[in-house]
């Protein structure tokens, strides 16, 4: 993990790892990680199955969370989720898979020491 100024782990690669272990534990395969191409970057590409899935990781401490900035889910607009879409779309072709596609979004909620508090991923999202 990269610290930050104050030496704690940063929270974008912190929350990334956290989800990637989420997903290898529930048997799917994490085939990229900031994967970035003409369509975009995708924060974790995985393998669920026979389905091709983009991950937006957003990763909040609990009192930024607690203050003005809502969930880490609504930082996810429609303009991001196209860019999530085109990338991933960029990727299979890149790749020569033909599969489904779908995108999850997911967010962790951390304290100060960086122990994850709650972990969600909302799947399948759309407009």
């Amino acid at each position: 993990m990269i610290p930050n100024a104050s030496g704690r782990p940063r929270l974008g690669p912190l929350g990334e790892t956290i989800v990637a272990r989420h997903y290898e534990r529930r048997g799917a395969h994490v085939i990229g990680r900031n994967v970035r191409n003409l369509g975009g970057e995708i924060d974790l590409v995985v393998r669920d199955g026979p389905t091709l899935v983009a991950v937006e990781v957003k990763t909040r401490t609990v009192e930024s969370r607690d203050a003005a900035f809502g969930s880490p889910a609504e930082a996810v607009d429609a303009r991001r989720l196209f860019r999530l879409s085109r990338a991933l779309e960029s990727y299979a072709a890149a790749a020569d898979i033909s599969a489904p596609l779908r995108i999850d979004v997911a967010e962790v909620i951390v304290n100060n020491a960086r122990e994850v508090l709650d972990l969600r991923i909302l799947e399948n999202v759309t407009n």
